[in-house]
């Protein structure tokens, strides 16, 4: 289920809701409700993914692909497919008790994702990077959402100039790292710009929320690096986690 990617999203999420609490001056009470929602939602999309690159993940060069539960055996292409469902459904549902902006935001994320993964969009970057760009953007609105289902006060910019670093970062990754030849330097200099020029339009338009946003991802990244360093004890226990899950699985259905 990518323990570490689930993580990071996390952080993303609160990354939203601390937008929000900046904005608002206040948090909802239904924010840990709406972050297991969407982490159980998005949960179903890692394993989708991974359930459609099985075959390119067995024959991959980088190890960790090879050790993913669906190549390794370890785990059913059927029992993925059973988790995928459950967790969705589940995740869905807690959403739309919460609010139909949260229920909205989640489906959102889920088929953006379904589409990217079912079209192998991961081989066209130029298509496949608006997919991730505003996969992260939505997962910022969910923790904005959560708390409010109206949009009202959002620093729009603030959001999609995060959206975008990371969309040039994993272009640059994978460039560098995976030899993506997709990954053309024109498309890349493009957004570029584009992050470039919404840095100084945040700035401008949101100057304390863009600097209190900025302290915020600081303490997000520290808190992340323990997730490089204890990687190890992080997937045991998300395997763990996961044998739960299948416990849970095997009773709903």
């Amino acid at each position: 289920m990518r323990p570490r990617h689930l993580v990071g999203c996390a952080l993303i999420f609160l990354m939203g809701a601390a937008l929000f609490w900046r904005v608002n001056n206040y948090l909802n009470s239904n924010l840990i409700l709406g972050l297991i929602a969407f982490l159980l939602t998005y949960s179903s999309v890692y394993i989708y993914n991974n359930l459609m690159d099985i075959e390119y993940d067995k024959k991959h060069y980088v190890k960790w692909k090879k050790e993913r539960p669906l190549p390794k055996g370890l785990i059913s292409e059927s029992t993925a497919k059973r988790v995928i469902i459950t967790n969705l459904v589940i995740g869905l549902t807690i959403s739309f008790f919460i609010n139909y902006a949260t229920f909205m935001v989640n489906l959102g994320l889920f088929t953006l994702n379904f589409i990217y993964s079912a079209f192998r969009l991961k081989n066209n970057p130029k298509i496949g990077n608006i997919f991730i760009i505003s996969s992260q953007f939505l997962k910022i609105l969910n923790g904005w959402v959560v708390n409010s289902a109206s949009i009202n006060g959002l620093p729009l910019t603030i959001p999609l100039l995060y959206a975008c670093i990371y969309g040039l970062l994993i272009s640059i990754y994978k460039k560098k790292f995976f030899k993506s030849r997709g990954q053309k330097r024109k498309y890349m200099l493009v957004l570029g710009l584009i992050t470039l020029s919404l840095i100084p339009a945040s700035m401008i338009i949101y100057p304390t929320t863009t600097g209190f946003i900025n302290k915020v991802i600081i303490l997000l990244v520290i808190g992340a690096v323990p997730l490089k360093v204890f990687s190890k004890d992080v997937n045991k226990y998300f395997n763990k986690g996961l044998k739960v899950n299948l416990i849970v699985n095997s009773i709903v259905f």
